[in-house]
């Protein structure tokens, strides 16, 4: 049996941007490349950095989280997190209550079934 390789996930370019972005609370680009899933390039590996650059890049990633300044502060109001509401919940999940509709009709009816049994056969 041929063993499967280690592979990394073929994400869009437009979403790995936006996910750092958003981790790094930094503004998106301002134009996200639009390739589909299915052509997706690679990305190119990191250029190599210094342990002591990544240690003062990550002291004032963690310094910015803690200080929300005014443009921090102006670029979350502009872009709010989006809750979903009942009616898009429902849209994408109808095949949930449509599920359990069919789970309680069928424990409903198995349930009938026992106390018919019950009924007609008492000494089993």
């Amino acid at each position: 049996m041929a063993r499967r390789k280690a592979s990394s996930p073929k994400i869009p370019a437009d979403t790995l941007a936006r996910a750092r972005a958003q981790a790094a609370m930094t503004p998106p680009p301002a134009e996200p490349a639009s390739t589909p899933m299915s052509e997706a390039a690679p990305t190119p590996a990191p250029a190599a950095v210094s342990t002591r650059k990544r240690l003062e890049e990550k002291r004032e990633r963690e310094r910015k989280k803690v200080e929300l300044d005014g443009e921090t502060i102006k670029q979350m109001l502009l872009n709010p997190t989006k809750f979903p509401t009942a009616e898009d919940l429902k849209h994408d999940y109808v095949y949930v209550t449509r599920d359990l509709r069919n789970m309680f009709l069928l424990t409903a009816a198995l349930m009938a079934f026992m106390f018919l049994l019950a009924a007609v056969a008492p000494g089993l």
